[in-house]
């Protein structure tokens, strides 16, 4: 996969994907009068679990089948503050994923051991750690998770300790010097030998938590350490965290392979299971989701802990979860944010309900109480949102910080989101409909015209939203005086072919080995593509949406573009591939990554 990068919003660099979710819409609340021959009836209204951001903690975090957190995990744990940074009212919750190698049970505990040491890490708990490093009960689930020596190696080694051998499995002379010389610093006072007991263990999870951490982004001088009142269950747990943390197992597949993939892995002995296990990667992972400010954990709270079992995850599935995530087409991978083509959605056995429902995006979780958190979430591959800058003014400056309304569709109906923009002026939308007319209101007077309008100013003659909105409780109280402007929103076309893309489906080719994991995607015509560099130029400000359509408009906005941003030696006004190259880079556009826009 592609990595994923809309500035502001999506990063994704190895140690995993750092996401802002894009804008709700506020939908009202329906209720009716009850009849007298049921006056006690209620009305009842539950409130929903809202994410706002996510970060995808990727497998890279962690030591091969372990919750030890490896020194990997640094840089993610930065963009992670940085994100938090963002929402200081968020409280979050973690879930660990596990691919399907192995027994459920044991994936089970595997994926909570490594939610719950990163939920450990976050509050600097070290008694969480002792727990997972020692409680041989626990590990008689998890056999291949025992951290032992060499995870007390690796701690020593980033603290600047020279242990010995990382696989040694005896205390040996070099690691217990080196315990000590880290006790010795610690206290102050060497021991006389180092041991592996629960006291040393303590400091050594200590000072490798507070290396682990970043620098607090709101607190200059300190490390990033998060508060009990972060957590959307208050983190009173340790062993079982029910809202904090929970292990999803193997129910929740972000992939699965192919039926002819599966096969050839196991034809190639131990080269198949280790390429079985590079490309099983995307399905290990620990997702932490920011929920709104003010939200609470629901009183039921459907996530068993692993020393429950897996049948409560079960319970959740949806009632067709098992063939959700086992379903597996001949010679092409099913994705969770990403369609299978009509052509490839071949099953060993034709079964073509089954396949038509299988061949759909965000069809591959099992549990139906995570597959709403997951949905539409960047961390989870499942994008779809309008990303749209605002700019005012001949030298575009950015309307930043600017509240505004914004009704996707023409439709009186049609679901109103409020909001502000950030510091660069920039926003994200939901996408409801492949093309859509956005309307929006946008509190950019001062921006464009250098003051606030005046008390009494006459109102635009065309009001863009429904006048009922004065009477809407979540308005703002100054919505009238906001600017309206009107977009037609819609799919850009294509500049390049994304990574990975292969011709059209053609019965009569010559037989080629499958690419599994191909992006289908028809040729790109010279039409397309200028056209697409137009609408790019357009919506960067070079011109308006004649740039589409007219090659002379168009060739002098290309010529601007690469006279600004250097694109070539010369601006010519020509698309040339450093161009494209240098526009789709400029322009953060995910249709040139293999993610859905």
């Amino acid at each position: 996969m592609a990595d994923i990068f809309i500035p502001e919003f999506i990063e994704e660099t190895s140690s995993g994907i750092f996401a802002r979710h894009a804008s709700r819409a506020l939908l009202p609340i329906l209720t009716a009068p009850t009849t007298l021959d049921r006056q006690a009836a209620e009305n009842r209204v539950r409130q929903q679990l809202v994410t706002v951001a996510c970060a995808n903690l990727k497998d890279f975090a962690f030591a091969f089948d372990s919750s030890f957190i490896d020194t990997t995990a640094r840089d993610g744990f930065d963009r992670l503050a940085k994100l938090m940074f963002l929402y200081p009212g968020s409280p979050i919750s973690l879930f660990g994923h596990a691919d399907a190698d192995g027994d459920p049970l044991y994936n089970k505990f595997l994926s909570e051991r490594r939610a719950r040491a990163v939920f450990a890490f976050l509050l600097r708990r070290t008694a969480i750690w002792e727990q997972i490093f020692s409680d041989a009960a626990e590990r008689a689930h998890v056999r291949g998770d025992d951290w032992g020596l060499r995870s007390l190696r690796i701690m020593l080694e980033a603290l600047g300790f020279s242990a010995g051998p990382p696989d040694e499995p005896k205390l040996d002379r070099a690691t217990a010097d080196a315990l000590a010389d880290f006790v010795g610093k610690q206290t102050g006072t060497r021991p006389a030998a180092g041991r592996n007991d629960a006291p040393t263990r303590a400091l050594l999870f200590a000072a490798y938590m507070d290396f682990l951490a970043p620098d607090d982004p709101a607190k200059r001088g300190t490390k990033f350490q998060l508060a009990p009142e972060r957590f959307l269950g208050g983190a009173k747990g340790t062993i079982e965290g029910p809202g904090d943390f929970q292990g999803c197992s193997e129910f929740n597949p972000q992939m699965i392979f192919a039926a002819e993939e599966t096969r050839t892995f196991a034809r190639n002995g131990d080269i198949g299971t280790a390429l079985r296990h590079a490309a099983n990667e995307v399905n290990r992972r620990v997702i932490i989701y920011l929920f709104e400010p003010g939200t609470t954990k629901p009183t039921t709270w459907p996530c068993p802990s692993a020393r429950q079992g897996i049948a409560g995850c079960k319970a959740r599935f949806w009632s067709d979860g098992e063939a959700r995530r086992s379903t597996a087409f001949e010679q092409h991978r099913r994705r969770f944010g990403r369609e299978v083509p009509v052509q490839k959605a071949v099953l060993a056995q034709p079964k073509p309900a089954l396949a038509a429902r299988m061949q759909r995006a965000e069809t591959t979780f099992g549990c139906r109480f995570y597959h709403g958190f997951g949905l539409r979430s960047p961390c989870e591959r499942d994008l779809r949102m309008w990303v749209i800058r605002l700019l005012a003014g001949g030298n575009a400056r950015p309307i930043g910080n600017a509240r505004f309304v914004a009704r996707m569709g023409t439709d009186a109906a049609a679901p109103l989101i409020r909001g502000t923009t950030s510091a660069n002026g920039t926003l994200a939308l939901p996408v409801f409909d492949d093309i859509e007319t956005i309307t929006f209101k946008v509190d950019a007077f001062r921006a464009l015209f250098g003051s606030a309008p005046r008390a009494g100013a006459p109102k635009e003659p065309d009001e863009p939203l429904p006048k009922e909105a004065a009477t809407d409780p979540d308005a703002f109280p100054d919505e009238g005086n906001f600017i309206a402007l009107t977009l037609d929103a819609g799919a850009l076309q294509r500049i390049q072919l994304p990574a990975g893309a292969e011709p059209p489906f053609d019965p009569n080719a010559p037989a080629v080995p499958p690419d599994f994991d191909s992006i289908d995607a028809p040729p790109l015509s010279i039409p397309e593509r200028d056209a697409g560099v137009g609408q790019r130029l357009a919506n960067l400000g070079f011109g308006g949406n004649e740039l589409a359509t007219d090659p002379a408009a168009r060739r002098a906005a290309v010529a601007a573009f690469q006279r600004f941003f250097r694109a070539a030696a010369q601006a010519t006004g020509d698309i040339d591939d450093e161009t494209v190259r240098r526009l789709a880079a400029t322009y953060g556009d995910v249709a040139e990554t293999d993610t859905p826009p």
